[in-house]
């Protein structure tokens, strides 16, 4: 049986989240009526799906623009609530051997960036974590492109901002806190994840005793996912909102590990939302960790 490298990767094989490895899931025969009785009463509306959302169309104008060829002129000028104007210089396609050191020195762009930015920004307002304003000579007025929330904020500085400048932008949008822990990758730790992987057994996120601690570790991923993106993130793989993405549950001992993650033709990354009960009974994240590696070309 064909096994995916992610699968690999988070040394979860069997784990469902792999196309290669576990046909779809029948629906089962409910009606909408039944399906709703089953979901806890306080949370109606709460889905415990695997299965990713559709993610959302691409602007038209931030892929028209980074589709074209040329040298442009790009500046933040607002991170959060503070006020910037710091300008680059950029470059759509392949620099020419004339190119300035100050072009030559900038971030890495090309025709294929706005691929994979147009999930991250938008020619309208969004959260107001990242302002920026694009000029450009093949454009008759500046473009204006707002980030679509915290996370885009983050990977869009990571990958725009020259990294000298970078560390004064991310902690406006994702201080490091510390509590973020880094994991080795698979294939430089076997003992760890053999620890790891000892008494991890797969339960049903989708049962209505899980359904709690399913949404506790979606929220905690959701309030971390800018900081997984400054810790972790080091290539254009993007690390998906909490709807886009495909989840499991383990159970270990008396905790619960929701895992979810992502990957491309060349990364991948896992993350991992350790949960305990409190003395109410409820599931609370404790630690939350991950990795992103290199499969190959």
């Amino acid at each position: 049986m064909k096994t995916c490298a992610w699968c690999f990767g988070v040394m979860l094989l069997g784990c469902g989240l792999c196309p290669a490895q576990t046909p779809p899931a029948e629906k089962p025969s409910v009606t909408p009526a039944e399906t709703t009785a089953a979901a806890p009463a306080e949370k109606p509306a709460e889905k415990h799906d695997d299965t990713p959302a559709k993610p959302r169309e691409a602007d038209p104008a931030v892929q028209q623009f980074f589709q074209t060829f040329g040298p442009y002129t790009y500046e933040i000028i607002s991170v959060g609530p503070t006020d910037m104007h710091l300008a680059f210089r950029g470059w759509r396609g392949k620099r020419p051997e004339g190119a300035d050191k100050e072009e030559k020195d900038a971030p890495p762009s090309g025709p294929g960036i706005g691929w994979f930015l147009w999930r991250c920004l938008a020619t309208r307002p969004g959260d107001g974590s990242l302002e920026i304003r694009i000029r450009a000579e093949d454009l008759k007025e500046p473009l204006y492109l707002y980030s679509v929330d915290r996370a885009a904020a983050v990977f869009t500085v990571k990958h725009i901002v020259p990294q000298e400048k970078q560390t004064p932008l991310l902690d406006l949008l994702a201080k490091d806190t510390g509590d973020i822990e880094a994991m080795p990758l698979p294939d430089c730790d076997l003992d760890f994840w053999r620890d790891f992987r000892a008494g991890l057994t797969k339960v049903d996120s989708k049962a209505p005793e899980y359904a709690d601690a399913m949404t506790a570790a979606k929220k905690a991923y959701d309030a971390r996912r800018p900081g997984l993106i400054r810790k972790f993130s080091g290539s254009w793989l993007y690390y998906p909102a909490v709807g886009d993405a495909r989840w499991s549950l383990h159970k270990k001992g008396d905790s619960l590990v929701a895992a979810t993650g992502c990957s491309d033709l060349m990364y991948y990354a896992a993350f991992y939302i350790e949960m305990k009960k409190d003395e109410r009974g409820r599931w609370i994240p404790v630690k939350i960790s991950g990795f992103e590696g290199f499969k190959g070309e």
